[in-house]
C-alpha cells in the first residue's frame, strides 16, 4: 500500500473515530465510511481532491470520483442517509475529454 493510500485509510479512520462509527469487514479490507460532508472535505483539504464526477445508482446510491491536479483520486459511494463509503483509492488520475465521433473504442 502506497504512502498516499495508507493517509487515506488513516483519514477515514480519524473520521471514524471522530464521529463514533466502526468499520466493518468488507471481505478482505475495511469498509470505511463516515458521514459525507466531513470524508470530502478532508479530501479536499488534506489532499486537493474535488469531485470530477459521479452517477446515481437505482438504489438511490450516489457513486462520486474526486481527484486532485497532482493524480490521486478516490472513489466514493454515498447511502440516501448521507453515508459515505471508500470504493477505491488510487494514484495517476487521467482525466480525458469524451470524443464525440460517433465510433466507440475498447479501452
Amino acid at each position: 500500500m502506497s504512502k498516499w493510500e495508507m493517509d487515506v485509510k488513516n483519514l477515514a479512520l480519524g473520521i471514524m473515530a471522530t464521529m463514533g462509527l466502526m468499520a466493518f469487514p468488507a471481505t478482505a479490507q475495511e469498509q470505511v465510511c463516515g458521514e459525507r460532508a466531513v470524508i470530502v472535505k478532508q479530501l479536499e483539504t488534506n489532499h486537493g481532491e474535488v469531485r470530477r464526477s459521479g452517477g446515481l445508482q437505482d438504489n438511490m446510491v450516489l457513486v462520486e470520483v474526486f481527484a486532485s491536479d497532482q493524480g490521486s483520486w478516490t472513489i466514493l459511494y454515498t447511502k440516501p442517509s448521507g453515508i459515505s463509503c471508500f470504493m477505491a483509492v488510487g494514484k495517476s488520475w487521467e482525466a480525458e475529454t469524451p470524443k464525440r465521433s460517433g465510433t466507440r473504442t475498447a479501452l
